[in-house]
């Protein structure tokens, strides 16, 4: 009673895009999925994921009920008990996934554990002798930053990705102004984890380590401030990318 009949929903997404002039490619770059996954809903051999929704109704000019009911509302109508109850069965069965968050208590304790941590070795560093400017303009800049991306790694990333990711060569990671991609390595299920992990480690070893970095590179040196940004700034983005990229190729 309550199921999607796949035909026409593909059909009705299929007309409806080529209403909006665009092709497969144009429709899944939008979505940031790949084209087969735009060709397989057209065809009918899947549907997709409900996060997926919202966003493909608004790029298609329809409601989310008329992309549900595969087919343009008549103005002027509204939906009745029985049929409100039945739209929503149909987008609940468009996934049957839980979105799994992970233990923001724990987690966030860790977090902020590691922040306070970072925070009292920069204020060691001070006290030591480096410039203040120097740590306001740089050292805190790195510091907001690793605490900025650690938080959606350890407080925020899902624990599993939508179905799609698994049936679908997807290269980019995309959930709400999230972004990310990894130079062609696509995201499922299988590496996910894998990402998660080295982002988390990531974010701790940052958070202590750039401090001890700068001030290691700076009193060694004091007249090379300029090189210790730049060094750190090197090993603050490769600490982040080239792990997670050789473990998601791993386990590709």
């Amino acid at each position: 009673m309550f199921e999607i009949d796949r035909k026409a929903f593909g059909a009705f997404v299929a007309a409806l895009r080529n209403e909006q002039g665009l092709t497969q490619k144009e429709l899944a770059q939008r979505l940031y999925i790949s084209d087969k996954a735009v060709s397989k809903w057209e065809t009918g051999a899947s549907i997709p994921d409900t996060s997926l929704l919202i966003p493909l109704a608004d790029i298609l000019g329809v409601t989310v009920t008329e992309l549900l009911e595969c087919r343009r509302s008549e103005t002027g109508t509204t939906l009745g008990a029985e049929e409100a109850e039945a739209l929503v069965q149909k987008a609940l069965r468009f996934s049957e996934e839980k979105v799994v968050r992970p233990d923001r208590r724990k987690n966030g304790a860790v977090l902020g554990g590691a922040a306070l941590l970072s925070a009292a070795e920069s204020l060691v560093l001070l006290k030591l002798g480096y410039p203040p400017a120097a740590a306001w303009n740089t050292l805190l800049l790195f510091c907001l930053l690793t605490l900025f991306c650690g938080s959606y790694f350890w407080l925020l990333a899902p624990q599993r990705l939508p179905r799609y990711y698994d049936e679908n060569r997807i290269t980019a990671y995309s959930d709400g102004l999230f972004r990310m991609g990894l130079a062609g390595i696509p995201f499922h299920n299988r590496n996910w984890p894998h990402i998660l992990r080295c982002g988390r480690i990531w974010t701790i070893v940052s958070l202590l380590g750039t401090p001890v970095l700068f001030g290691v590179i700076y009193f060694l040196s004091p007249i090379t401030l300029f090189i210790s940004v730049k060094y750190t700034a090197t090993v603050f983005l490769g600490g982040l990318f080239i792990p997670m990229y050789v473990t998601a190729k791993r386990h590709e």
